[in-house]
């Protein structure tokens, strides 16, 4: 296991030494031995011999290493990017990362497959840390804004123990609302209906609550207002009126107004 600190001198050893991209490599010291070594199991088209060659010429005697080759003498082993997201005991969507815990980040490409590892680093800049191309080499900026999709926890990392922090009730987060349910699972609702107080609201595929909008739910059209809550009675949308029973549906057949005793038109299904 390693430690958080470790990890820290680690990525700054390859900044100061400055550390050179080399597909196929897994932080060794670039030499003509490890580098026809590496040639002969990852030569290829694009890392041809040329590619290997010009990587020595610039680079002998400085650290070589792709992204997640980069993180091998840490881990004790060789894997590739989706190998070490694989093999985290905690992953998630880059928007739910902790900003004050260091882990590994990661990107996917347009099929959804991980590609690409850095090390984030949980520093006041909010900084990644990563082998990003052969051109790039090592490189270091903002987690902020530069494609990275997930997060997560590596088994050789020793953190310190500190008690889970278990969501309850309204959370803002990825642009909008999510309701974790009360019972401590940590778990938020996620298509279905769920009554707060008195106001029912709908939670779409993604967990997020559903606003300013129409929703059809079983045969039946509701309207979510701007806070998401269910709306009943009489509505104005879009310049038009529309009546919602008391259970939220569109009224849609002609109705029937009936006087009270004091002489106002009541109708029995409208919520007052």
């Amino acid at each position: 296991m390693k430690s958080i600190k470790e990890m820290k001198e680690w990525f700054k050893q390859l900044e100061q030494g400055r550390a050179l991209y080399v597909w196929g490599m897994n932080g060794e010291v670039i030499t003509e031995k490890v580098i026809k070594a590496t040639y002969r199991v990852f030569q290829s088209s694009q890392y041809n011999w040329n590619y290997y060659n010009a990587k020595l010429q610039e680079g002998a005697g400085r650290i070589g290493a792709d992204c997640s080759g980069a993180f091998a003498p840490m881990a004790g082993s060789d894997n590739t990017a989706a190998g070490y997201y694989a093999g985290c005991i905690r992953t998630g969507e880059i928007s739910t990362m902790q900003k004050d815990t260091p882990c590994m980040v990661f990107k996917r490409n347009s099929a959804g497959r991980i590609y690409h590892i850095g090390w984030y680093l949980a520093d006041e800049g909010q900084t990644v840390a990563e082998m990003a191309s052969s051109t790039l080499n090592f490189r270091r900026r903002s987690v902020n804004g530069a494609g990275w999709t997930d997060w997560g926890i590596p088994k050789f990392v020793s953190y310190p123990v500190t008690e889970p922090v278990i969501k309850s009730g309204w959370s803002q987060e990825c642009g909008g609302w999510r309701y974790y349910y009360p019972d401590g699972s940590g778990k938020y609702v996620v298509n279905a209906w769920y009554q707060d107080g008195d106001k029912w609201y709908w939670f779409n595929g993604a967990g997020m609550m559903v606003s300013n909008t129409w929703y059809q739910y079983k045969g039946e059209w509701y309207y979510l207002g701007s806070d998401g809550a269910m709306c009943v009675g009489l509505q104005t949308v879009d310049g038009k009126y529309y009546l919602l029973d008391e259970d939220g549906g569109m009224v849609t057949k002609p109705v029937t107004l009936v006087p009270d005793q004091n002489g106002a038109l009541q109708y029995p299904g409208l919520a007052r």
